[in-house]
């Protein structure tokens, strides 16, 4: 019985203690890619960066050749990014510059 009792708190122990790893992994992952949700305020011509307003403040992030661009499944073009839109911005900063990773654009609401 003490066997049974002991075998049961280790399989326990391992249990938990694999959870709350998966969990701080899972946490460090969402600090590495900040995100911001805003309103776009302009699109550079040259589609190097892409300036958002985010509550009060400006935001501008640097796109490059592997920023993803999506509108729900349908992968798009940061031309096709256009001032006004809501979009979610993930980005990684580095040495004060903020690069987007992947821009989600929001669907169009549709008038009833």
């Amino acid at each position: 019985m003490k066997t049974w009792t002991t075998l049961l708190c280790v399989v326990l122990a391992v249990a938990f203690a694999t959870g709350v790893a998966l969990a701080a992994e899972k946490g460090a992952a969402k600090a590495e890619n900040p995100t911001a949700k805003g309103k776009v305020k302009e699109v550079a011509a040259d589609s190097k960066s892409i300036t958002v307003t985010v509550g009060e403040k400006e935001e501008t992030f640097a796109v490059n050749a592997e920023t993803k661009v999506m509108q729900g499944t349908e992968a798009k073009t940061v031309a096709d990014v256009k001032a006004g839109e809501r979009v979610t911005v993930s980005y990684k900063e580095a040495d004060g510059a903020k690069t987007a990773l992947v821009i989600h654009i929001a669907a169009e609401k549709h008038a009833k």
